[in-house]
Formats: C-alpha cells, sequence, structure tokens
C-alpha cells in the first residue's frame, strides 16, 4: 500500500504568481531594461501559490535575511 511518505521524492512545478497583464507582442519588443510592466494587482493583495499549473493557495511576499520570499496564508 502507497503512502503518503512515498511521496517525499516526487518533484513538482512550484510558482507562485504576483499578478498578470496581457500585452501586444509588439510592447515586449520595446522592452528595455528599466521599464516597468504594470500588473493587475497591488502590493498589498495576495500572491496566488500554484502546483504544476494549479492555484494550491494564497500567500504574502516577505524579505527574509535580504531575500524574497512567500508566507504561506491559506491552502485551498
Amino acid at each position: 500500500m502507497l503512502e503518503i511518505k512515498d511521496l517525499s521524492d516526487v518533484t513538482l512545478n512550484l510558482c507562485v504568481e504576483v499578478g498578470k497583464t496581457v500585452k501586444p507582442f509588439g510592447y515586449l519588443l520595446k522592452l528595455k531594461e528599466g521599464d516597468i510592466i504594470p500588473l493587475d494587482k497591488t502590493i498589498e493583495e495576495f500572491l496566488s501559490i500554484k502546483i504544476n499549473g494549479q492555484r494550491f493557495g494564497v500567500g504574502e511576499l516577505i524579505v527574509v535575511n535580504d531575500k524574497f520570499g512567500v508566507k504561506v496564508i491559506d491552502l485551498d
């Protein structure tokens, strides 16, 4: 019988979505270093945590030892 601990070595794609936008390809071609791409979320909103493309939960952006991290707020 398979137990949950048997899955501990399975690799999954974990993605944290900060926001999204839709732009024409021409817009992307004109991007240069220092440009800002506006997104659909504000800094106060939660981030979407996705595993293999499926929403798994929400989190908030934090800074730990000068590096960014995500604090898990809720799991779906």
